[in-house]
């Protein structure tokens, strides 16, 4: 299974994963709206435990810079994430 995940400045979210049939979720949350984003992960089968480590690392770093974008625990987290969902 390939899962691309897609993260934009614009707090726009989309999962793609490519197994025996395509699926595509795209929500768009509104800035600092941790509870529909929470709720989004959930739907997706994203653990409590890791949407918990996100929410930490949000609160710790703050919002998305728009220049540089996420910060640095968000970003590993989004890639712990990929690759946790290739296993």
């Amino acid at each position: 299974m390939e899962t691309n995940t897609n993260f934009q400045n614009s707090s726009s979210i989309s999962f793609v994963n490519k197994n025996i049939q395509n699926e595509h979720h795209n929500t768009t949350k509104k800035d600092h709206d941790f509870d529909s984003l929470t709720k989004f992960l959930k739907e997706n089968g994203v653990a409590d435990d890791d949407i918990k480590t996100l929410e930490d690392h949000i609160e710790e770093e703050g919002g998305v810079n728009l220049k540089s974008g996420y910060g640095k625990k968000v970003k590993e987290w989004i890639t712990y994430l990929i690759s946790k969902s290739t296993n």
